[in-house]
């Protein structure tokens, strides 16, 4: 178990900060739809956000879905290889205290399942 959280196995996926990128992305390019065409009307640019945003919202649904699909998977493995590994579940325990990355779950983790 620790081997798999040395190699990363349980770290966060990078689908939200993707997420996010896809936001700055999205405002960058506004910026720049803004600055190219000085003269057009509120209406016209709303029109063009509101296209535009359709496009990369699409992506940050599915992203942000991808995140949370990732997220539930590593804590699910996280926790049955934590109960297998030391053969008792203090995992509700040690969530609540521990709001660390993956390494310091561990540790918290086996110092809990020690004192049981």
């Amino acid at each position: 178990m620790w081997h798999q959280i040395q190699r990363g196995d349980f770290d966060p996926s990078p689908y939200w900060d993707m997420a996010d990128k896809e936001i700055e992305m999205f405002e960058e390019e506004m910026e720049k739809y803004k600055a190219q065409f000085t003269r057009v009307d509120l209406l016209d640019y709303q029109d063009h956000w509101r296209k535009r945003w359709a496009v990369y919202n699409k992506r940050i649904i599915k992203l942000r879905d991808e995140h949370w699909k990732h997220d539930m998977s590593r804590m699910d493995l996280l926790k049955k290889g934590l109960i297998k590994a030391f053969r008792v579940d203090v995992w509700d325990e040690v969530l609540e205290e521990c709001d660390g990355n993956p390494k310091e779950f561990y540790r918290t983790y086996k110092k809990k399942a020690k004192y049981i």
